[in-house]
């Protein structure tokens, strides 16, 4: 019996993914959660206070007391302390912030490189002596598939790819990705949910631009009943694919419980 040290779980939002850590890491408990959406959280603060800084022609003491509700960043400090000292020289404009509050209180990236930066930076935070369960979501980001010359098919293998070149300790011999889905109409009821909730909610418009398909794909195979398979012949991470509508319970989480109990994966 041998378990993966790092379980990936990716899918568009609202698709199922916390959910789904939630269960491995309280029925494992040798894992933790992780997320690259914290880094993209704090990321969205500094730019919304330097919009607001921008807006209110903030005083450079005032730039300073807004900017205090942060403390410490954990992810970008580089960033904020660049910004900081751009907004009390009045030397930065709005559309060089990497990130753009919509109307609807959602976020959009607004500079294609972010992608990438978000994920190196929560991966390399990962300790090689823990065992992970690492959430995150990508799409149809038009302008990341244009700067970075890429399909939508080779979205993720390009973060895996990141993945491996900004952390040593993972490796397609110790991972396992889960990929979850579940229909466009689904996820957007979710997300609607979320956001009366007051909870994390993506902006409409990145929903139906960015995240109304799901472009994750592997190399399937027969091996076992579930939908099966490895993530591309470059990298040969082994592969579980389950589809969370509700209407679609022949491959559900409990099915995936139980691999993973029975330790068949690896």
């Amino acid at each position: 019996m041998r378990y993966p040290y790092f379980i990936f779980i990716v899918g568009c939002p609202a698709s199922g993914k916390s959910t789904l850590a939630q269960m491995i890491c309280q029925t494992f408990t040798m894992f933790e959660f992780a997320t690259d959406l914290n880094a993209l959280k704090e990321i969205f603060l500094i730019n919304d206070l330097a919009v607001e800084c921008m807006m209110y022609e903030k005083s450079p003491q005032e730039v300073e007391n807004t900017f205090s509700i942060i403390g410490t960043s954990y992810f970008w400090i580089d960033i904020l302390g660049t910004r900081i000292q751009q907004l009390k020289a009045r030397s930065i404009e709005l559309e060089q912030l990497e990130t753009i509050k919509t109307e609807d209180g959602g976020h959009r990236i607004g500079k294609p490189y972010l992608w990438d930066e978000v994920l190196r930076r929560s991966i390399s935070t990962l300790n090689s002596n823990r065992c992970y369960v690492f959430e995150f979501s990508r799409g149809t980001d038009q302008a990341y598939i244009k700067e970075f010359n890429i399909t939508p098919r080779e979205v993720y293998h390009r973060c895996f790819s990141l993945i491996f070149q900004n952390n040593p300790s993972i490796t397609k011999d110790n991972s396992l990705i889960i990929c979850v889905s579940a229909s466009h109409d689904e996820r957007e009821r979710r997300n609607r949910l979320r956001k009366a909730r007051g909870e994390h909610f993506v902006s409409q418009q990145s929903m139906d631009e960015v995240y109304k398909h799901d472009v994750f794909c592997f190399e399937e195979n027969a091996q076992l009943a579930f939908p099966s398979g490895f993530l591309s012949y470059e990298f040969p991470v082994p592969v579980l694919s389950v589809d969370n509508t509700p209407q679609n319970p022949k491959h559900n989480f409990a099915c995936i419980m139980e691999y993973l109990k029975l330790g068949v994966i690896l």
